[in-house]
């Protein structure tokens, strides 16, 4: 943690974010009835979890030098890319 410095202030604020987005996008809307074993959440889910993985590793490879703590995780971000990819594909085979 001490590596990264102030920027663990910036990436908790992004997770903050990315949490209000989630459920925003998954919470159930009132008025639409859902059929039981409904499972509208995962297109959306597997969508933005494999975009966050590919868009990791797009931007680690083109600038991960300049962006201090993409440097300061070093290979960990082939790690993050590539496990964000793997969730999605796991999210996705739970569509129905």
């Amino acid at each position: 943690m001490k590596p990264l410095g102030k920027l663990n202030i910036a990436i908790a604020a992004a997770l903050v974010v990315l949490a209000v987005v989630l459920f925003l996008v998954l919470r159930p809307r009132t008025g639409t009835p859902y059929a039981p074993g409904s499972r509208r959440w995962v297109p959306p889910t597997f969508i933005a979890v494999g975009l966050f993985g590919v868009a990791w590793l797009i931007v680690y490879y083109v600038a991960g030098t300049a962006v201090p703590f993409m440097s300061a995780l070093g290979n960990w971000n082939i790690l993050i890319g590539m496990a964000g990819m793997a969730a999605a594909f796991i999210i996705a085979t739970l569509w129905k």
